[in-house]
Order: structure tokens, then sequence, then C-alpha cells
């Protein structure tokens, strides 16, 4: 058994049992969580957000690679990056792993917080954000049709904003959020 194949059953148990085996099996999960992990890499680096997002379009532009060449891949060029930033790989994978096994607890609530993007298109998720960015958030929030107010709530929400984050931002009172992001206001003026 190589290392890696070590390193891989030890990941497969903390996983298992930090967020339980449904989490560990679901594939989309696992890989919005790597990417999320990439890009974090990347940015602790210094590689600009453009940069990352041109190479997004770029390699969504090409076809489809095979999952086993793509992951070598992945192996070969994180080496190569630890290689060029004198940093060594084993040992940062053990020791975050085993951060991760100290702080179980802590871990599984933040994965609750986890954007999980849903049934949202990219581009309603861009607006909601475009939205939530905007210096006059407040304006636009209180100038919105309730039905769409909702729905960019729901979607802000589903990426990982809290109702305390968006009230405080909004100027209203979270609970007032999570009541228009449930519809309970809808349903009272029949919209």
């Amino acid at each position: 058994m190589t290392t890696f194949d070590a390193f891989q059953k030890e990941v497969a148990s903390w996983v298992d049992e930090c967020l339980g085996p449904e989490s560990a099996a679901d594939v989309t999960i696992r890989v919005h969580r790597f990417v999320e992990e990439a890009i974090e890499l990347a940015q602790a680096v210094g590689c600009p957000k453009k940069d990352v997002l041109a190479l997004v379009e770029y390699v969504f532009a090409r076809p489809v690679g095979d999952i086993y060449q793509e992951v070598g891949g992945v192996t070969t060029t994180l080496t190569a990056l630890c290689n060029a930033l004198s940093l060594p790989l084993g040992w940062a994978a053990e020791t975050e792993l085993q951060r991760a096994w100290d702080k179980i607890d802590f871990i599984r609530e933040k994965a609750k917080k986890k954007p999980s993007f849903g049934d949202h298109e990219p581009s309603e998720i861009q607006e909601a954000l475009e939205i939530y960015r905007d210096e006059n958030f407040v304006y636009r929030v209180r100038a919105m049709h309730l039905a769409k107010l909702r729905r960019v709530l729901q979607i802000l929400r589903s990426i990982g904003f809290t109702d305390a984050e968006i009230g405080e931002k909004a100027g209203v009172p979270a609970d007032l959020i999570t009541a228009t992001r449930e519809g309970m206001y809808e349903k009272a003026s029949g919209e």
C-alpha cells in the first residue's frame, strides 16, 4: 500500500465520522468542497479572482476529461505547486487531517452552513450577489417586488449567508428577513 492509499483511507474514516456516510458518498458535495479548497489555495498563493474566472471559462470550453487522468493531474500539479512553494505536501496534508480530527464538532457545524446552490441557476446566484454587494443594497431591497425579494433572499441563504448577516446589511431584524424568505408576508398579502 502506498502512502497515498493509507492517507486516503484515513481521510475516508474522518469524513465518515465527521459528516456521515451519506455526505462522504455524495459526489456533488465532495466536488464542491474540493473546488472550494482549490480556490482558497489559489487565493492564499495570490492568484487573482480574474485569473480563476478565466480558467473556469477555459476549462468549460473544452471537452470533459477522464476522471482517473484528472485525479492524476490534480495530484501531480498540487505536488508541483508545493515544490514551487518549498512546502512539504505530506506534512501539510497530515497536519490538516489531524487538525480536522481535533475539530470535528466545529467542522460539522460549519458544514451545515456551506453553500448548496440547490436549483438556482448561476445567473440567479450572480444577480443575488450583485444585489447584496451593491452599496445601495438597503434601497434596492426596499424597492423590490416581494416575490423577487423572497427569491433573492432564498438564493443568498442557499449560498451561505445567514438571515442575521442579510438583516444587518439591510438594516432590519433577522426575523424579518426570515419571515420574508419563508414567504410569510406573501401569504399574508395574498401575493
